[in-house]
């Protein structure tokens, strides 16, 4: 008899899969772990990018990087499901990205707080969303002084953040599911059985 995990229900939801989330909280590496071990069932939207590729990053990969010009341009031709304006570069999903993504796949995007809200606005794509929260702010700070790229004001920006975008994600009612990246594994199994629908 074939496990749960190798189920897919009857109904399976084709809708693309929002997940947000604070920096260093895995999500990442959770859409990578869930497109690797079903390549035939899920594929990221790679959003566009003004910022410069940082090291080991691999255009087309893990971002589109375009000039500021051409980014306007996308934005001026209406092309983007959401952008945004982050630490004085600009952010975005394009919609042919996710339409060449589809192919009978689940689309996944990884985007911020404000592109949720956007998309949730216009109801274009029509989506399921996930949020995944640090276990605590203290454990997040460790995150991102072991990342060793920020400063201390820095830091401290992007916890405050954090912890707005958390109690957003708990009094909202905006995600079908909040995660706790306690245990990646453990996190990775309820998101694997969200997405799929089992």
């Amino acid at each position: 008899m074939a496990s749960a995990h190798s189920q897919v229900a009857a109904t399976f939801d084709l809708r693309p899969i929002i997940i947000c989330g604070p920096s260093r909280v895995g999500k990442d590496t959770l859409i990578k772990r869930l497109i690797e071990s079903h390549p035939d069932k899920f594929s990221l939207a790679v959003s566009h990018t003004t910022r410069q590729p940082r090291r080991g990053e691999v255009p087309g990969k893990d971002y589109n990087f375009v000039p500021r010009s051409f980014f306007s341009f996308m934005i001026y031709r209406d092309s983007f499901v959401e952008h945004i304006s982050y630490r004085s570069e600009y952010y975005g999903t394009s919609k042919e990205t996710i339409t060449s993504q589809r192919r009978n796949r689940i689309v996944l995007l990884n985007i911020n707080m404000e592109g949720v809200e956007t998309v949730k606005k216009s109801q274009r794509p029509s989506a399921r969303y996930v949020f995944v929260k640090p276990t605590c702010s203290h454990a997040l700070q460790a995150e991102l002084r072991a990342r060793g790229t920020e400063n201390e004001s820095s830091i401290r920006k992007r916890v405050c953040r954090a912890i707005a975008e958390v109690a957003h994600a708990e009094t909202s009612g905006a995600y079908q599911i909040i995660l706790t990246d306690d245990d990646i594994n453990k996190v990775y199994d309820r998101l694997e059985s969200f997405a799929l629908g089992i």
